[in-house]
Order: structure tokens, then C-alpha cells, then sequence
């Protein structure tokens, strides 16, 4: 509450917020119902939607607190931190702080601490916390640890999937995330089989996937080109000059005193840095007559980049309004072309004669005709939005993916037939 009236926000929304986190009641819920209520003792708990808010206010005044320390000389800045004023990183409820690699000044970090206890109530688990120091010796090392409680941790550590490492992640580092050639593969095995083996012999090629649907393809996105996209996105911020910690740190401790066009990369630069400056050039083109960057979103950088292909005219025909999925995605792969497709919807008697039956239904009549022809004549006489032209697409995506479905079972049923002789 001294933090919202120090905000300078007021009283009446003060009381409102007073109120939400001094009045929770909380009740048992037994065999599906409610049974009683008592009072909560310590405020919202974890988990209620207002909870994430007082702690974020709580943790501005951490934030102070620790500025306020680095300056008046109660703990020295980390070597790589200084230069941006960085004493700290927060995710959530986790916390890394960072702080000159001696004893004097872990100690003051500690005292800092403890006077963020005494005003919040919150404290280090000493049994959670761990130290992490580089170029420190043993004997500095053994002071802290003895001082501090701390367990001592060794690099690398993994933390939010990412293992933090001094030097360069290898694709190793990284299996459990994956990399994009990995993502993908699993990608385009989920996605024809549904599983993660093998989809050798797709019917269609992951790359005419990631095509839009007015280019034939279903508007998945390539990772390749979205990781791309992102890494053009960061360098838009750097030449932006967007307010961020990270584009601080990069400008102060790796661009120093040049630009991002000029800056030389240097072994010891990050991997997400090198795949930035190998993208300068296309960078340039890119960006070269930007005037307003509020335009210039990851969404603009991947129209702009992606792979491209030709439009075509039967895409309204498969993914139109009040399409059913099922039906839509066999009518794409069947104009996408699979193999036997002619013969299974020109030349099989029983299945010309199934979609004459539907036209005939709707007062329609057709003479025999290719697959390319029928296509044609759908893309002819099926426009507008009249009842009819919806009906008949329903149809025609139907008739597709029941007789697509009729021809699997079958060739199921000859493959058991074949197992038993």
C-alpha cells in the first residue's frame, strides 16, 4: 500500500486494491461441491490473477534498492554490467543478480537483501540460491560461500530450457530445444503421419506447405524464414534505437563506439549476433527506405522475405466459407496432384458415375471430362455466393474425400489379403 501511495495513484483505487488483497475467502471443495468458507490469512495466494501485480510493484522497490546500492559504492557492478548500470535480471519469481566478483561486494548484496526483507517480508531461500563466479579464486570463492550459505553452482546450468554456457552453444547444447532442420522434420512427420516416424514419400513437399493458400499451398510457415524474420526484426531494433536492455548492452559492450553497419564481429560475440551481421546486406535492401519504423513488425519483415509462389486459381475452390477441414485438405492434395489421381476421378466408371448422380441432383448436367477440364469447369461455374455454388463445393469436396477414403480401404484390404496368402 506505501508503494501504490507513493505511485501517487488514487486513494480510491488504493482502496480497491487494499480491499482485493486484505478480504480473500477461500472454500473446500468436497465431492464437487463447496462446503464453507474461511478467511485467508496471508492475501492472494499464487494463482490468482491479481497476484502477479502486487509482486511486480514489490519488485520495483528491489530494483531501487539495488540501483541505489551500485551507486553509492555498497556493491561494485559486474565487469560486463557496468557501463549499462545492470545489477539484476527478473523472470517471474526467479532472480539472477550480478555483482562484482569479491567478498565485500556479495556482502553487500546480501545487506541490500536484507533490507528488501525487512520492508516486504520476502526473502532468499538459501537452499535454492546458487553462486556462479568466473575468474575468482579459491580462496575469494571459499569466503563467499562460507559467508553466504550459497551452494556454489558450475557452468553450464540449464535454466528456462537454455543451458548458459561461456562459450558458444552447439547444436548439442541445444537438443532438447531443437534446431530448425530438427523442428521441421517432426514438423512434416506430425503432420503426414502423425507421429514422429518417417514421412517418406509425402505427397506433397514441405516447402509447397509453407506456401500461402492463394499460392497452392496451406500457410504454414518455414521456420527457416521466421528465424530469419526475427533476427532482421532485432537488427530493426538496434537500428531503431528502441528502449530494450538487450540493444543497451549490445551497443555498449559489443558495437561500442561504431554502428551496427560498421561494427567488426569478434570471436567472442554470440551466434545470434554472427547470424546478424551475415544478414547486413540483406538488411540494407530491406530497410534502406524505411521512414517510419512503427510500420516495420515481424509479420512485414516475413511477407517480405518469404519464399514466394505463384498464385493460382482453385484455391476459392477448396478454402472457401463453411469449408469442412477433412474434405477441404484431400480436395488440396488431390489438385496438388497425387499420384493415380486422374485415373481414380476420370477414367473409374463408378466414380464419374457418383459425381454425374451429384450434378444431377442440382439440375446440372456434364458430358465426360478429364481431371484438368473438371477443374476448369468448376472454376467457371462455381462463383458468386448463391446457395447453390456453396452446396455444390460442399459436394464436390465431399465426393473427393469419400472416394479418397473408399480407395485407401481398399488398398488396406488387398494389402491384409495379400499378408494372408
Amino acid at each position: 500500500m506505501t508503494v501504490l501511495e507513493a505511485m501517487g495513484l488514487p486513494g480510491q483505487f488504493c482502496g480497491w486494491i487494499k480491499a482485493c488483497i486484505t478480504t480473500p475467502q477461500f472454500s473446500v471443495s468436497l465431492n464437487g461441491s463447496l462446503v464453507g468458507f474461511f478467511k485467508g490469512a496471508r492475501g492472494v495466494r499464487q494463482g490468482d490473477p491479481l497476484s502477479p501485480y502486487p509482486f511486480v510493484l514489490v519488485m520495483n522497490v528491489f530494483s531501487s534498492l539495488l540501483d541505489v546500492a551500485a551507486k553509492r559504492g555498497v556493491f561494485k557492478y559486474h565487469p560486463k554490467c557496468k557501463r549499462i548500470s545492470l545489477t539484476y535480471l527478473c523472470f517471474a519469481d526467479d532472480l539472477l543478480v550480478f555483482c562484482h566478483g569479491s567478498f565485500d561486494s556479495v556482502m553487500g548484496v546480501l545487506s541490500t537483501l536484507e533490507t528488501f526483507y525487512k520492508l516486504s517480508g520476502l526473502r532468499l531461500n538459501a537452499m535454492k540460491t546458487e553462486l556462479y563466479a568466473c575468474g575468482v579464486s579459491d580462496l575469494v570463492h571459499g569466503q563467499i560461500k562460507a559467508g553466504t550459505g550459497f551452494r556454489v553452482g558450475n557452468l553450464p546450468v540449464r535454466y528456462l530450457g537454455v543451458p548458459l554456457v561461456t562459450r558458444k552453444l552447439t547444436s548439442k547444447d541445444c537438443t532438447s530445444l531443437g534446431v530448425i532442420r530438427d523442428v521441421e522434420k517432426l514438423c512434416m512427420r506430425f503432420f503426414w503421419k502423425g507421429s514422429d516416424s518417417s514421412a517418406r514419400g509425402a505427397r506433397v513437399n514441405w516447402k509447397q506447405i509453407c506456401l500461402l493458400k492463394s499460392e497452392g499451398g496451406l500457410g504454414l510457415r518455414s521456420l527457416t524464414d521466421w528465424s530469419k524474420s526475427c533476427c532482421l526484426l532485432l537488427i530493426k531494433k538496434i537500428l531503431a534505437g528502441e528502449d530494450s536492455l538487450w540493444i543497451a548492452w549490445v551497443n555498449s559492450y559489443c558495437f561500442r563506439s561504431v554502428d551496427f553497419w560498421h561494427a567488426d564481429y569478434r570471436a567472442h560475440f554470440s551466434w545470434i549476433l554472427a547470424k546478424m551481421f551475415k544478414l547486413r546486406s540483406e538488411a540494407s535492401s530491406l530497410f534502406c527506405s524505411i521512414s517510419n519504423w512503427s510500420q516495420v513488425n515481424a509479420r512485414w519483415i516475413w511477407d517480405n522475405i518469404r519464399c514466394r509462389g505463384e498464385k493460382v486459381s482453385w484455391h476459392r475452390l477448396v478454402w472457401f466459407p463453411g469449408h469442412i477441414p477433412n474434405f477441404s485438405m484431400i480436395s488440396w492434395m488431390a489438385i496438388s496432384g497425387f499420384e493415380s489421381r486422374d485415373h481414380i476421378f476420370s477414367d473409374c466408371a463408378y466414380v464419374v458415375g457418383v459425381w454425374h448422380a451429384i450434378l444431377h441432383a442440382c439440375a446440372l448436367n456434364l458430358g465426360p471430362l478429364c481431371w484438368n477440364d473438371l477443374v476448369c469447369w468448376l472454376l467457371l461455374n462455381l462463383k458468386g455466393k448463391s446457395l447453390l455454388v456453396h452446396i455444390l463445393k460442399l459436394a464436390w469436396s465431399g465426393f473427393i474425400y469419400f472416394i479418397w477414403e473408399e480407395r485407401n480401404h481398399r488398398l488396406f484390404r488387398a494389402s491384409l489379403h495379400s499378408l494372408d496368402e
